[in-house]
């Protein structure tokens, strides 16, 4: 070995050695390199020098690799600790050496687009395969999803904000007629869900002669916009108003005020079939709404007589669980002059609220209440908005976050333009709040009807009295909302999406004589 053999011979004795044999230097040091005025050796790797400029030699307690004379290892044969340091991807330490480094991490990108997943990570000191450096990947199984990256058309969530499509989506294909002679308000008077075999139910007012009412009616479509049979009766009534409707797991339930009653009808989720017959709930009621709880639903309603919000809650067969019972006192719809007072419920972090609209034309308040899991109040009102033209809101939420979209119109030559806003919406401490909103339109429409879909980044918006008029749909993205016109004829136009499926309403006429109800798809194009 190296260091061994040419410590055995004084450095002296050596040049005498080799000047007699012919030898140059460079062989006495050999594989080292011998230094420039040819008196001792240049030591490399591990070894140091010692007393003897011609001997390199291991630190004490080390040996000589034998796979490399330069390099050495612990005397009782482990391994050596720089070499594990850098295979490891540990720091060596600063007295290590040359080769000694400082770790880095990494983060796996199995679908080779240049970014890595920040759940699946490995440290070394040189990028291993399959790594990179980057940590903006929230799909490690879509190359072309990551944050900030442009959203396209291939139902991903290409950038990584959990919406997907958003903004990018088209109508296709020509609308399918579901259903005619529609209720002339048809803003409160259709609404549509989804049926877990695929397709949906819509829910509609049929229009009753020249009355604002009708006789409520449902019909089943396929997924391709096909109506499944004709048009049933959801009540008994000729004279029904104010539809609305949601789901559970296994029903969905339709609720709607008929002869000024409130009254609501249960349908299996899975086949579309009623499995209740028509069951009134309350007799004096408008502007109902209705949610999902557990097994059962809860019911909110303005009652006419009292000018007072009541709820009650029911299980999945609309037997009453909890009696009809006030949470709110509010003034009256007619003082000015905008209907009915609008309720909603939303649930955001675990938490249910109702959420009120009400005031006067100089102060519109939103208010929100919380509920417990068994549906009883569990808190007080709390304003979420006070502003003074608020006409309409809508709530969505994903279960987490929330979104809120208002409608504010204008009245008086001094007022501010109509405007549609997005606010985002939270919990803390029980209590919800808005914490944030954005411009979606200014100064445009004369009426407008905002409906979240789904995603909160879908809405749909009526324009009335100006030259731009129709049904258009919003889809909100990165750089802002883009519109897409659904129908040209405003008239009293709504629209609602389930999946892929827009279910919208329209007049044909302006003297809305023609009202019908549409399905038409929304989506991404065969490739």
């Amino acid at each position: 070995m190296l260091a061994s053999r040419l410590s055995r011979v004084p450095a002296a004795a050596l040049l005498l050695l080799l000047s007699l044999a012919g030898c140059k230097e460079g062989d006495l040091c050999a594989p080292l390199a011998v230094s420039e005025d040819g008196t001792r050796c240049v030591c490399a790797g591990d070894l140091v020098e010692t007393d003897d400029p011609f001997v390199c030699a291991c630190p004490a307690g080390e040996v000589p690799s034998p796979a490399d004379e330069t390099r050495c290892l612990p005397a009782d044969g482990g391994a050596p600790p720089m070499d594990a340091g850098r295979d490891a991807g540990t720091d060596a330490g600063p007295d290590a050496g040359p080769d000694a480094c400082t770790p880095t991490t990494w983060y796996r990108d199995a679908d080779e687009d240049g970014r890595g997943d920040p759940a699946e990570t490995t440290t070394a000191c040189t990028m291993p395969a399959g790594y990179v450096a980057s940590a903006d990947d929230c799909d490690d199984g879509c190359d072309t999803c990551w944050t900030g990256a442009a959203e396209t058309c291939d139902t991903a969530d290409n950038d990584c904000d959990g919406f997907t499509d958003e903004g990018v989506r088209s109508l296709l294909g020509e609308p399918r007629e579901l259903a005619s002679s529609l209720g002339n308000e048809t803003r409160h008077f259709t609404t549509a869900q989804s049926l877990t075999a695929g397709g949906g139910l819509a829910f509609y007012i049929e229009r009753s002669g020249a009355t604002l009412g009708g006789s409520a009616r449902w019909v089943r479509f396929e997924s391709d916009g096909s109506v499944m049979g004709s048009a049933q009766p959801v009540g008994s009534s000729a004279n029904g108003r104010w539809l609305t409707s949601t789901a559970s797991a296994t029903t969905i339930v339709v609720a709607f005020v008929q002869d000024g009653r409130l009254v609501a009808r249960a349908f299996d989720r899975r086949t579309g079939a009623p499995s209740t017959e028509a069951i009134e709930l309350a007799d004096s009621a408008r502007a109902p709404a209705v949610t999902a709880l557990g097994t059962g639903f809860l019911f909110a309603w303005e009652d006419t007589s009292t000018d007072q919000v009541l709820w009650r809650g029911t299980s999945a067969t609309l037997d009453g669980f909890l009696s009809a019972a006030p949470v709110a006192d509010i003034d009256s719809a007619e003082d000015h002059g905008l209907g009915a007072r609008r309720l909603s419920w939303v649930e955001m972090d675990g938490s249910l609220f109702l959420v009120l609209l009400d005031g006067s034309s100089a102060n519109e308040r939103l208010s929100a209440r919380p509920f417990d899991a068994d549906g009883l109040p569990s808190g007080e009102w709390a304003e979420l908005l006070s502003l003074p033209h608020l006409a309409d809101f809508r709530l969505r939420s994903d279960g987490v976050t929330g979104r809120l979209v208002t409608i504010e119109l204008a009245f008086g030559e001094m007022a501010p333009p109509p405007a549609i806003r997005l606010h985002e919406t939270e919990v803390v401490d029980g209590v919800l709040r808005v914490s944030g909103s954005q411009a979606v339109e200014s100064g445009t429409a004369l009426y407008t009807y905002g409906e979240p879909g789904p995603t909160p980044r879908t809405l749909f918006v009526t324009r009335v009295g100006t030259a731009d008029t129709g049904l258009f749909l919003y889809q909100g993205g990165h750089d802002g909302w883009e519109r897409t016109l659904i129908h040209p004829r405003p008239a009293v136009a709504s629209a609602s999406l389930i999946g892929d499926a827009l279910v919208f309403a329209a007049g044909e006429d302006a003297d809305l004589d023609d009202v019908r109800l549409r399905w038409q798809r929304l989506g991404c194009p065969e490739p």
